[in-house]
C-alpha cells in the first residue's frame, strides 16, 4: 500500500507542471476513465509525449494506476479514498479560484 498522500506532498508534486494539473482535473472529473496515453492527450488537448511523461509521474505519486507498458499501457484514477479526498480539496479550491477570477473580470468589464 502506498504512503498516505498529504495536501502538502500533493501540492509539491504538481506545482511544476500545468499538464500534470490538467491530468489530475481530467481524472478527478472522470473518475472511471481508463485509457491509453494517446487518447488521454487528445482528451486534454496536449502533446502525447508531454502527457506520457506526466502520467508516469502521477503513477509514481499514487494518483493514477497503470496497467501494462508502452503505448498500450492503460491509465486510470486511483481508488484510494484518502488520496481522492486530498485531490477533491485541491479541485474544489481551484474551482473557487477560477470563479473569483471570472467574477473579477465581469466586474472590470461592467466598469468600462
Amino acid at each position: 500500500m502506498a504512503e498516505k498522500l498529504s495536501i502538502g506532498k500533493f501540492l509539491e508534486g504538481i506545482t511544476d507542471s500545468m499538464v500534470r494539473t490538467e491530468l489530475i482535473l481530467f481524472f478527478h472529473r472522470n473518475q472511471f476513465a481508463m485509457d491509453v496515453s494517446g487518447n488521454i492527450a487528445r482528451w486534454i488537448g496536449r502533446d502525447v509525449r508531454a502527457v506520457e511523461k506526466e502520467l508516469d509521474k502521477l503513477v509514481d505519486q499514487g494518483i493514477l494506476d497503470k496497467m501494462g507498458d508502452g503505448p498500450s499501457a492503460i491509465y486510470s484514477y486511483t481508488q484510494e479514498i484518502e488520496t481522492i479526498e486530498v485531490i477533491d480539496r485541491f479541485c474544489h479550491e481551484l474551482t473557487l479560484g477560477r470563479e473569483k477570477v471570472r467574477r473579477a473580470m465581469e466586474h472590470l468589464r461592467a466598469s468600462e
